[in-house]
């Protein structure tokens, strides 16, 4: 006998669990880049994904089979043994860009996730540096942040993520009163599932997470600073 899984399940679930293998690397593939400039939370990003996530009526249509005499479906528990960051990246393609771009196909929400310049941050605790930053230590988040940054304004995007795959910082760039600034999400844990409640929508999943970046992304990703931020907040990251 089997069950049913739709993608709205999906969304809601936590991420598998990697399984790390013995001999994998600890090392930090940081590039020595530092962010500098204006950098500040992004205070209802939550609230935000849940609403959209609630504004999208999902088809009920099946997209997994499930035994029903398993806790979970087979396909969604990991056997892979990750070793390095690439072994990292081929896990997250599988479980989120690849989970959300067939949710996203199926739905017709209008993106698809692809290859991209990334890090490995294994070596790193996203959560420990937004509470040194909270608390006045900030050079460990603004270090972990300075590679993403540069790329952001590079390619002038005004949506980003950094992931770990267990620990997810989404990203904003806008100006503010003349002011360059960065918005930086509270983590995201991939352990989450969605519980709602009739007072609060959140927290919510990883999946959902990106469905949110990935919607406003595809609203219009192109960040352009122009002539409106003043002379001295130029700065942005330092090698």
């Amino acid at each position: 006998m089997t069950s049913q899984i739709s993608g709205q399940d999906l969304m809601i679930q936590r991420l598998p669990e990697l399984r790390v293998g013995t001999n994998s690397t600890t090392h930090s593939a940081l590039h020595k880049v530092k962010f500098v400039g204006r950098l500040r939370a992004w205070d209802r990003f939550e609230q935000e994904a849940a609403v959209t996530f609630g504004a999208h009526y999902f088809k009920r249509l099946p997209l997994l089979g499930q035994r029903r005499n398993d806790r979970i479906n087979p396909l969604t528990r990991e056997v892979y043994q990750v070793g390095d960051e690439r072994d990292v990246q081929v896990r997250f393609g599988q479980n989120i860009g690849h989970i959300l771009s067939i949710i996203a196909e199926d739905e017709r929400l209008g993106f698809k996730f692809a290859g991209a310049r990334s890090v490995e941050l294994g070596a790193h605790d996203l959560s420990a540096a937004v509470r040194h930053f909270m608390g006045g230590r900030e050079n460990y988040l603004r270090q972990i942040l300075g590679q993403i940054a540069d790329y952001m304004d590079e390619f002038s995007m005004k949506y980003g993520v950094i992931s770990t795959y267990n620990q997810s910082i989404f990203l904003r760039q806008r100006v503010d009163g003349g002011k360059w600034c960065l918005d930086y999400s509270p983590v995201i844990n991939h352990d989450r599932s969605f519980r709602p409640t009739r007072r609060r929508l959140y927290p919510i999943t990883t999946r959902q997470a990106f469905m949110h970046i990935a919607h406003l992304s595809s609203q219009g990703n192109v960040f352009d600073r122009g002539q409106s931020i003043t002379r001295n907040n130029r700065l942005w990251t330092q090698a």
